[in-house]
């Protein structure tokens, strides 16, 4: 066993010799920007209160009537005849 490690050894070690490649490209070198400072997790505001129930109910039940009057003004325009607007004139030569 020790021998096959022995032969195994070189063989893995010259196919790390040179750079990788993709494509058949080098990889980029590496930049001498400043890394990327990310914020501390230590500082993360407080969670914004809860919306109380009476308030959250009160919105739902403005918005459906809103969505309900909303309803009936499109079944009404639907109802109405399309009255073909007049074509625009054609435009003026220079």
């Amino acid at each position: 066993m020790n021998l096959g490690a022995a032969i195994l050894a070189p063989l893995l070690l010259a196919g790390c010799t040179h750079l990788p490649e993709v494509n058949g490209m080098p990889l980029p070198k590496l930049s001498d920007q400043v890394p990327t400072k990310y914020p501390g997790l230590t500082n993360i505001p407080e969670a914004p209160a809860v919306t109380p129930t009476r308030q959250s109910d009160a919105a739902i039940r403005t918005l459906s009537g809103e969505r309900g009057n909303t309803e009936r003004a499109a079944e009404q325009l639907q109802k109405e005849p399309f009255i073909m607007p007049t074509p625009a004139p054609p435009p003026m030569p220079f």
